[in-house]
């Protein structure tokens, strides 16, 4: 199913787009949320007007954005966590933790914005982005000690 997205979504792809998704999304989320309109030449008419207002909003919000980026990529963030005699970890940290640790330095990050390979096993540095908009993206490093 095609659909106009009236807002850049992640992932998808940026306002006033046409792209395919499966007709539940469309039909349970996108255009539910008013992310997204039906794909038909009257929506499309009134997307193309609107264009310029949407590209203005867009550009505002990537320039807040890689400011976002900027603070992030110059952050470091500590998590201790508890070891064994040995010095091993007890589990992993994965995207919830960082997710809180974000919180505790009060930066608003989505927790869906937050992408790491696999949750961290052991100790030391450790690297993982932050998806700040459609465009922008935040390399952050966390260091987990025990």
């Amino acid at each position: 199913m095609n659909v106009i997205l009236v807002q850049s979504v992640i992932g998808l792809g940026r306002a006033g787009e046409t792209v395919s998704v499966k007709p539940g999304y469309a039909r349970n989320w996108l255009v539910p949320t008013g992310i997204a309109v039906h794909a038909n030449a009257e929506n499309q008419a009134v997307v193309e007007a609107k264009r310029a207002e949407m590209e203005k909003e867009d550009a505002k919000l990537r320039k807040e954005a890689n400011k976002v980026a900027e603070k992030l990529e110059a952050l470091t963030l500590t998590l201790k966590v508890e070891v064994n005699d040995e010095g091993n970890m007890f589990g992993t940290v994965g995207v919830s933790e960082l997710h809180k640790l974000l919180q505790a330095e009060d930066l608003n990050i989505e927790r869906k914005c937050i992408n790491i390979a696999q949750p961290f096993e052991s100790l030391g540095t450790h690297e993982f982005s932050v998806q700040c908009h459609v465009d922008v993206s935040a390399k952050m490093k966390v260091l987990i000690e025990g």
